[in-house]
């Protein structure tokens, strides 16, 4: 088998682990090791750069194709492609960086099988400059891979929905899960890569170097595992000190299949109605007959009620009510079926409608608008301290609300935002500013989860909600800087005759 063909195969080996990472909530660990593969013909495959950019476009397609091939299933093909083809860009761009820019050192020859008397068993001592080298160059390229990525990852987003970065992999680990709060979603990623680039050197250099090592010799293995363990460490105590500039408001979120409103309520007297500050019920068919319903439960007095609003059964949201005391607020927003997977998509854009209830202020969301990250990034203007999202959308596939909820889930807690989610195929969720899941049910034909959600004040940011990406920017000053490093080094190196 030719190298061009290894490369492809092992491109789309890890697409296939990186989707399979993302999707299953339990298999999340693959994200540690998925780009392994792919990594192997850009970091060993030096004589010709086709192998590595085959496998990169390899990864790149077969991670879009895989992650949104639910949009074959309705029929959008022209979006799938989008994603597709913006995949397959960012991993031919990322492995041709890789190939051209990040240089593994020399390995040290094998230890014969007969080794002299007197051979030392470890190259040099731990206080020299020769034991440093090789983990300084593997820390170096697992930056400069990183930080590619990283870069690349945010350029995407720049022209198509974010949807699905690397990170949402160990997006279920809530220590880690922390770090968002300060780099932004991209982190994750820019973690999970790093780690792959040291995990795939570290098994070279046993290869290559069975027991030849010092402790400086495996610094970069430590100084990674110390990196990871100190940010799961940080997040781990701002976990268990969280801050006190929080209000408690108790929240039901309920959901019927035929969206019938005496169906709701009964389901909402059952889980304690009127015992709750506000109602969130996915979808409703409101009709004269079950306006009294509403009365029973106190709605419109002691409790307030939003609710997606349905043409009929099954034919998804076409607006939303909001019914608070002493007032009733109703906007339409009709079905939107202009294409949302694609570049520069506007398809959700409205007027943001925040209501302020009970000390908090509460933003709806509804379908597409949620999925979104410019529109919920110009959201923080509005100071809301809640997100409710509603998205029920006709069509064949479940797998569109399963995503937008696990990265609707990603998104709040880097804002540091509560999160109130329901759509069909996805259950409903309640989440807490810190990324914690306080109440969630999976799709039923009838289900109601409750919870004491926890709401932020008005003026709690997190930093990556002042400073915006600022962690791809300063990436993408290290990607500059190591590559100019190198062509400096390419200047000014003594010609190769001179060389001893």
């Amino acid at each position: 088998m030719s190298r061009t063909w290894l490369a492809l195969i092992l491109g789309v080996a890890s697409a296939a682990l990186a989707v399979a990472g993302v999707e299953i909530d339990s298999a999340g660990w693959l994200g540690w090791v998925a780009l392994v593969p792919v990594l192997i013909p850009c970091l060993f495959f030096k004589d010709r750069y086709a192998p590595a950019v085959l496998a990169g476009l390899g990864f790149g397609a077969g991670m879009g194709g895989g992650l949104f091939r639910w949009l074959i299933v309705d029929g959008r093909w022209i979006e799938w492609g989008s994603n597709v083809l913006s995949f397959s860009v960012l991993g031919l761009v990322w492995s041709w960086l890789v190939w051209r820019y990040a240089k593994l050192p020399a390995p040290v020859d094998r230890i014969p099988a007969k080794p002299k008397r007197l051979q030392p068993l470890l190259p040099s001592r731990a206080d020299t400059a020769a034991a440093w080298a090789g983990s300084i160059a593997h820390l170096r390229v697992a930056m400069i891979t990183a930080a590619g990525w990283t870069v690349l990852e945010w350029a995407r987003g720049l022209i198509m929905p974010a949807w699905n970065p690397l990170g949402l992999a160990i997006a279920g680990d809530l220590p880690l899960l922390q770090l968002t709060k300060a780099t932004g979603p991209l982190g994750l990623g820019t973690m999970l890569v790093f780690a792959n680039v040291i995990v795939l050197t570290s098994v070279r250099r046993l290869a290559r170097e069975p027991g030849r090592m010092s402790w400086a010799g495996r610094f970069d293995v430590t100084a990674t595992l110390a990196a990871i363990f100190l940010c799961a460490l940080a997040g781990f105590y701002s976990l268990t000190h969280p801050s006190e500039n929080v209000l408690r408001r108790k929240v039901l979120c309920a959901s019927v299949r035929n969206a019938d409103t005496g169906s709701l309520a009964a389901l909402s007297r059952a889980a304690g109605a009127p015992g709750f500050d506000l109602l969130v019920w996915r979808e409703a068919v409101f009709n004269p007959a079950g306006y009294g319903k509403l009365s029973e439960l106190g709605i419109g007095k002691s409790t307030g009620l939003f609710s997606g609003v349905a043409g009929a059964p099954g034919r998804g949201l076409i607006g939303s009510r909001t019914v608070l005391p002493g007032t009733v607020t109703s906007l339409f927003a009709p079905l939107n079926n202009a294409a949302f997977f694609v570049p520069f998509s506007t398809a959700p854009v409205r007027n943001l409608t925040p209501f302020s209830y009970r000390d908090a202020s509460w933003l709806p969301l509804l379908n597409w608008q949620g999925g979104a990250p410019p529109l919920l990034r110009t959201a923080l203007t509005t100071q809301a301290a809640v997100w409710i999202v509603l998205f029920d959308v006709p069509g064949r596939s479940r797998w569109a609300g399963r995503q937008l909820r696990n990265n609707l889930k990603l998104w709040a807690a880097a804002y540091g935002r509560a999160l109130i989610f329901s759509g069909r195929g996805a259950g409903s969720l309640l989440q807490s500013p810190t990324g914690r899941v306080m109440a969630q049910t999976r799709e039923e034909p009838s289900a109601a989860v409750t919870a004491d959600l926890e709401t932020p004040l008005f003026n709690a940011e997190t930093l990556y909600a002042r400073l915006g990406d600022w962690w791809p920017v300063a990436m993408g000053v290290v990607v500059l800087f190591f590559a100019l490093s190198e062509r400096l080094q390419r200047v000014y190196a003594p010609p190769r005759r001179f060389r001893s």
